[in-house]
């Protein structure tokens, strides 16, 4: 069966990025697939993800210059703000590793073009996520539901996704299955007998919006093109579309959002369509309740004393969607260039992946296995997130209350803490030669110790992984996004083989 992928395209820095392509699976093994891993790996080592776009990076905003902390300052000379606002722009990952190697057991901070950056000690992390609720504001440290107007909506939506997406994982596995066929026979460019090159920049956010939007916002408007063209845009959409908002007087903001965000206009009607249905006279008798996260808003809404109004809803289905797929996207481009990248781990998890498709009796079943018994692709994508992060920074805060930590520093109200956990990921006191990718990492580390079998999960969270953030707010979605993902590598291995395309400049 044919498949895709490969084409030297830009990121967003205009540096080379990444290419694969692909091969019918029963032409694995004729030594083609090693042709073009150098200039590949050249093109590897060029990735940089989130580096120089803030946008990436952050997703806070402190208003105005105010300093009260008297901490080093490492981009800012004198009172150059436009210089360590370009310094910022231009090379944060590389202040990031000179605020770590200088300041690792200390604070500091970074100016960047939303205000200063007070960059957490690795060393605190624990004592910062267990001050009281309240001291720390998660929201407002948020950028897009600023953008959104929806003050309210962060613990909102979180509380849905907890509660019911999550534990609705193992009924959603056949529509995550039957998405996924859909992308195999509509999105996926058709290859002959020979290699086939596809963009899987381009191709990752489009199959990621499909499938993970049928969960989000239901059959049918996951598949138009107009949705999924808005969607897979998200990051110019949301913070144009913010600034665009931050215009109005505040008492306007919510109802600019309405008419300058396409996808709020094409949720609005659908919501409206599924209560009308739920309060028709004799609705308790065959009406279709749909598997997903609008009916779930729906279903929680009916239960709160001062209902929210469709739009509102509509926002908070827009922030989980988009907070979701852009993280989702870049792992999974990620994953399947580091795979094409090294044959032979390749070969490992495409191993395991057949042996639990061969153990399984059914199609439930064998989704159950490609989530619960990789152990080594469930590794290699914790690996390739480790080195290859969607955000620099995470564990973003507003401090809203003043509070004292165990070293003696005063952070006081408005200070915006971020965590550089891509920095804390190549920590050599932390990780074994933590430059080198090692695909089973994390799988080596379970077998040391039975106590070790639920720990370095892909979706795990703790002080020294944390693209997911962590404490009381880490992200909500990464089990799905965990889950959607290992399906979607699953599928593509039994089915077919990747690797690099060569390319000249």
């Amino acid at each position: 069966m044919p498949i895709v992928l490969a084409q030297p395209v830009s990121n967003l820095h205009g540096a080379v990025i990444y290419v694969v392509a692909c091969l019918e699976a029963d032409a694995a093994n004729d030594g083609s697939r090693v042709a073009g891993l150098a200039d590949g790996e050249v093109a590897l080592r060029r990735r940089s993800v989130g580096n120089g776009d803030p946008r990436l990076g952050v997703i806070g905003r402190v208003p105005g210059l105010s300093n009260p902390l008297n901490l080093p300052v490492l981009d800012l000379d004198g009172n150059d703000y436009q210089g360590a606002e370009r310094a910022y722009r231009q090379n944060l990952r590389g202040l990031l590793h000179e605020g770590y190697q200088k300041y690792k057991h200390g604070f500091h901070q970074l100016f960047s073009p939303i205000g200063f950056l007070v960059i957490a000690s690795a060393d605190h992390i624990q004592e910062i996520s267990q001050v009281p609720e309240g001291a720390l504001d998660f929201q407002g440290a948020t950028q897009i539901p600023r953008c959104l107007m929806t003050s309210r909506m962060i613990s909102d939506y979180t509380h849905t996704i907890l509660t019911d997406l999550t534990r609705q994982l193992g009924n959603l596995l056949p529509i995550i299955h039957e998405e996924i066929e859909y992308c195999f026979q509509n999105e996926l460019p058709a290859c002959e007998a020979n290699w086939t090159p596809g963009n899987i920049q381009k191709l990752a956010p489009r199959l990621i919006a499909i499938i993970m939007g049928r969960v989000f916002v239901g059959p049918g408007l996951n598949r138009k093109e107009e949705w999924i063209n808005n969607v897979t845009q998200f990051v110019d959409d949301v913070f144009a579309g913010g600034w665009k908002i931050k215009e109005y007087l505040h008492f306007a903001r919510r109802f600019a959002a309405r008419f300058l965000i396409p996808e709020i206009r094409q949720l609005v009607p659908i919501m409206r369509e599924r209560l009308a249905s739920l309060n028709a006279p004799g609705s308790s008798e065959g009406v279709e309740l749909h598997l997903d996260l609008l009916q779930w808003l729906l279903a929680n809404n009916a239960t709160l004393p001062q209902p929210r109004s469709l739009e509102n809803l509509a926002e908070l289905a827009l922030v989980a969607f988009v907070g979701s797929t852009h993280t989702a996207a870049t792992t999974l481009t990620n994953v399947l260039l580091d795979l094409a990248a090294r044959p032979a781990d390749l070969e490992v998890v495409r191993k395991e992946v057949s042996q639990m498709n061969l153990k399984a009796t059914g199609l439930n079943l064998k989704q159950s296995f490609y989530i619960n018994q990789t152990s080594k692709l469930d590794s290699f994508m914790k690996e390739s997130q480790r080195l290859n992060p969607a955000f620099l920074m995470t564990f973003s805060r507003i401090v809203r209350k003043p509070f004292i930590l165990s070293n003696g520093l005063t952070l006081p109200s408005g200070t915006h803490l971020i965590v550089p956990a891509c920095m804390i990921s190549l920590d050599p006191e932390i990780y074994e030669d933590p430059e080198e990718f090692k695909g089973f990492r994390f799988a080596e580390l379970r077998a040391e110790k039975p106590e070790n079998m639920r720990k370095y999960q892909f979706t795990g969270t703790s002080p020294t992984a944390m693209h997911f953030g962590y404490g009381r707010n880490g992200c909500p979605g990464r089990f799905f996004a965990g889950t959607t993902i290992k399906l979607f590598v699953a599928h593509l291995l039994v089915k077919y083989d990747i690797k690099l395309f060569r390319f000249r400049q």
